[in-house]
């Protein structure tokens, strides 16, 4: 593989998944994230990050820091930019409705939800890559990854009976085609080499999603002499967009979906100039990105060491967040023992609270029973001992209950000729903290018959929304948001002391650093292993970065 990344790439990456264009914090970790360090070797070059993060504003973010450097920090020369192209979703899902991708076949697109598509045709790729080089206000990327094309597979090969090795071929075969317009971009100089960033690298070889690596430089590598020889037979300058011939996969038919028309560069948007790229002898097919961590090691011990065998780089990610079939969703990280007060405090505290205003207030009794099994249930996944801090980030607990609080309370309220009960409707916060409102209004229309209310429309009940006051609402948002952050606290210790108790039984021992540090450092010590992606979307987060290279070098001095 010659046509490898020339900068300096680090022993850790930036991942940006949750980063965003728009969140002052994340602007801020990122420009110390790139500050300059006295020591070189300290320096984080590799920024990790796709099309699909954030809908895009995490490349965004990105561009905007990298086209603002501030004095102190690396400069673009001295870094190593990779994003990823393959997910239709969001922006991408409503260019698709609007016909933006009218030029990708249908067959081509990989429907696995409502929600998610995903397509690695040639022309989708070259639509995203002009996408990412706007967002990220460069001339060009240096690598460019395949963004978990298993997609594919995780669609078609859904039962025993599915012909897995046939989906696999179809699969490679797609990935042929790809690598050969891959092959041409970096002649155009709008990437300087490419891979593959598949989460199927870290199952075991038998598992039906899994793609199989073992013919992918072979690909790549027959995806190179063939634009070579095309261009050489054509006569035509390096990086001339022609149309492709289809290639195949030795051993796989090639299907009629795969065989595309004629291309052309009129439907490729204007993109900044791109820089010189030298005369190559082979392909840029140069780096895989899989997951790895202290207990999903399947990838680290089989795919990588082919790839470093191939010459190719591995770039690790999800180094603190386990996610293996074996066992449950786990964070490894050390977190400290919950503050005072405890946690059943806390829960007593708010169930108290939620009791309280229940009796208080009888319009608000339904509302306070479906908060209060709200935190009942909460508290039944937490005596599970399974509850992970990775559940945590997916969805806001805290926006949860703040939305059923705040959601208006149904009830009926039948009009009368009475001065009061007409102002109601416009009145919700006085008609229901005095606390016989209500009760007021249905004597007052004891007296009415089924017949008088029929005859009259206007007698008929009407629904109205109610709502607690601002004073109620303020006072159960504190106990709510208080036992949120006590709840996360008790989250954080238990998954702490089970994932001990999991390395333990598995031998390892932590020599007294925390569980985090041990992981990134266990993972590097790997030779096969070139660079761990850590999400920074926090100072701290930064600074566990800085502390872990400077262990690195430190252990490699006293070697």
């Amino acid at each position: 593989m010659t046509s490898s990344v020339s900068r300096v790439v680090s022993r850790l990456g930036i991942g940006t998944y949750r980063f965003a264009l728009g969140v002052p914090e994340h602007e801020r970790v990122f420009y110390k994230a790139l500050e300059r360090q006295q020591d070189p070797r300290h320096n984080i070059t590799l920024i990790d990050t796709s099309t699909n993060y954030a809908n895009g504003r995490s490349e965004q973010l990105i561009g905007k820091v990298l086209s603002n450097p501030q004095h102190n920090t690396l400069t673009r020369d001295e870094l190593v930019i990779a994003t990823k192209f393959g997910y239709i979703q969001n922006e991408n899902m409503r260019l698709l409705s609007e016909g933006v991708f009218k030029r990708v076949p249908p067959e081509e697109i990989v429907e696995y939800s409502n929600e998610c598509y995903h397509c690695i045709h040639p022309e989708f790729m070259r639509d995203q890559l002009t996408r990412s080089l706007e967002r990220l206000k460069t001339k060009f990327v240096d690598i460019l990854f395949v963004h978990n094309p298993e997609y594919y597979l995780m669609t078609n090969v859904n039962n025993p009976e599915s012909n897995v090795k046939k989906h696999q071929g179809i699969l490679l075969n797609r990935l042929a085609l790809l690598f050969e317009e891959l092959e041409r971009e970096i002649d155009r100089g709008r990437i300087r080499a490419y891979g593959i960033s598949s989460n199927s690298f870290s199952l075991k070889p038998s598992h039906g999603h899994f793609l199989p690596y073992q013919d992918l430089v072979k690909i790549a590598t027959t995806a190179s002499e063939r634009v070579r020889a095309q261009k050489q037979a054509q006569g035509t300058m390096a990086g001339r967009h022609r149309t492709p011939l289809r290639p195949k996969v030795e051993g796989v038919a090639t299907t009629n979906s795969a065989r595309q028309g004629t291309w052309s560069e009129d439907h490729i948007r204007p993109s900044p100039a791109t820089p010189n790229t030298l005369s190559r002898t082979s392909h840029g097919f140069g780096f895989l990105q899989m997951p790895g961590n202290l207990l999903e090691m399947e990838g680290v011990q089989t795919t990588a060491k082919w790839a470093k065998a191939q010459g190719l780089s591995v770039f690790l990610n999800r180094p603190l967040n386990a996610m293996s079939p074996d066992h449950h969703p786990v964070r490894l990280a050390s977190y400290p023992a919950p503050q005072s007060p405890t946690y059943l405090e806390a829960k007593a505290q708010v169930l108290e609270a939620l009791s309280r205003l229940g009796q208080q207030r009888e319009y608000l009794q339904h509302k306070m029973q479906r908060l209060r099994t709200m935190i009942e249930g909460l508290d039944a996944s937490l005596q599970t001992n399974h509850l992970s801090i990775i559940h945590m980030e997916g969805a806001s607990i805290q926006s949860q209950l703040h939305s059923e609080l705040a959601s208006p309370i149904k009830t009926f309220h039948t009009p009368s000729s009475s001065p009061r009960s007409q102002q109601a409707p416009e009145n919700k916060k006085q008609a229901f903290t005095d606390g016989e409102g209500d009760k007021g209004r249905h004597s007052q229309n004891q007296g009415q018959t089924n017949s008088d209310k029929k005859s009259n429309p206007s007698q008929l009940s009407q629904p109205i929304s109610l709502k607690p006051s601002a004073e109620e609402v303020e006072n159960l948002v504190q106990h709510l948001d208080h036992f949120v952050r006590v709840f996360h606290q008790q989250v954080r210790s238990q998954e702490t002391q089970r994932v001990t108790k999991m390395l333990t039984d598995r031998g390892i021992d932590l020599k007294g650093e925390s569980i985090e540090q041990f992981a990134v450092e266990y993972l590097l010590e790997h030779t096969q292993v070139d660079s761990v992606l850590l999400g920074m979307k926090r100072e701290p987060y930064v600074d566990f970065a800085r502390k872990v290279l400077c262990s690195l070098l430190d252990e490699e001095s006293k070697q």
